[in-house]
Order: structure tokens, then C-alpha cells, then sequence
């Protein structure tokens, strides 16, 4: 794994401040694709996926969020994801699992080109594979433990330009 200091490449991607204030804030993990612009061309934040160490976290970070005028647009019935929204700016409070770090957080991330956490302690935890696979817009995985959600994040990254390799499709199929 590679960890890099939060302030050594912040500069390079455009993310909301008052988005990373209420992340910081409330002890939690911003991961997966946001951070896709520190490595690659023209990459444009689509959302901020949020992840916790606990329920309690969670929850508080919803109330801030609805206190800076962030709307709840989507609340899943079993408690596992909540998405909020301001202007263009979609944040999802995922619930599903909590996590103790975020070398354990980043395992579980199917595609490389996600493989990005920022800890609560500004640390930028990634890998060459994820950093290979933005630079070259390939699909590449990791792990694939949701086949249907992983098929959709590959629809959509094929969107964004991203191509899959036939190896990746082996692995890919292999792994259902």
C-alpha cells in the first residue's frame, strides 16, 4: 500500500471543503473514485462515497450534512446507505459495514480505479494498481464480492472512457 500525506496532493483535485470539513469532522473515510483527478486527466467528481467506524458516526454526519442544507434524496429501507445532496454535490453515508482502518476499508473495493481512502488522519492510502489503472482508463479489479454492483461501476467508468482489458474480463466472469 502507499500512503501519501493529504498535503502533498491536495491541490491536485478539486473536492468540496465543506464536504472534507464535515468527513473530518465526524472521524470518518472518504473514498473510492473522487480522488481519480490526483492521477488522471480529465477526471470530474461524480459523488463523495463516506465511510464510518460506527452507526454513531454515521448519524452525525447525516445531521451535519442537513444542517449545511444538504438534502436527503435516497434512503435505503435497510439502513445501508443514505444519500444526500446540495446543488450538484451528492454525498453517500454507506452504512453496510463499518471499518476499524482504512487498509481494511480499501480491500474490500472492487476496481483499482476506486482504490483510494483518505483517513481521518489525512492520509491518502492507494496503491500502484489503482494509480496504473487511472492513468491508463482501464478497468481493472481488485475483488469482486457484488457482481451486480460491480457490473454497474464498470458501465458506468466505460462511460467516462475507462476500457476493459480481456484479462480483466477473465477475472471479472471467473469471480461470479
Amino acid at each position: 500500500m502507499l500512503r501519501i500525506e493529504w498535503t502533498r496532493v491536495k491541490s491536485r483535485v478539486n473536492l468540496d471543503e465543506q464536504v472534507l470539513h464535515i468527513v473530518k469532522k465526524n472521524n470518518a473515510y472518504l473514498g473510492g473514485g473522487c480522488f481519480r483527478g490526483i492521477f488522471g486527466k480529465d477526471e470530474i467528481v461524480a459523488d463523495y462515497d463516506v465511510f464510518f467506524h460506527n452507526a454513531y458516526d454515521a448519524a452525525t454526519m447525516a445531521l451535519d450534512l442537513e444542517e449545511a442544507e444538504y438534502e436527503v434524496v435516497f434512503k435505503c429501507p435497510q439502513g445501508l446507505l443514505t444519500t444526500l445532496k446540495k446543488n450538484d454535490i451528492k454525498v453517500q453515508l454507506i452504512t453496510e459495514f463499518f471499518y476499524n482502518s482504512g487498509d481494511q476499508l480499501i480491500n474490500t473495493f472492487d476496481l483499482h480505479a476506486c482504490r483510494f481512502v483518505l483517513t481521518p488522519v489525512d492520509v491518502l492510502i492507494t496503491d500502484r494498481n489503482a494509480i496504473r489503472a487511472v492513468r491508463r482508463k482501464h478497468i481493472t479489479f481488485n475483488v469482486v464480492d457484488f457482481p451486480v454492483a460491480t457490473f454497474k461501476r464498470i458501465l458506468k467508468y466505460i462511460q467516462k472512457g475507462y476500457t476493459i482489458p480481456n484479462e480483466s474480463i477473465d477475472k471479472y466472469v471467473s469471480g461470479i
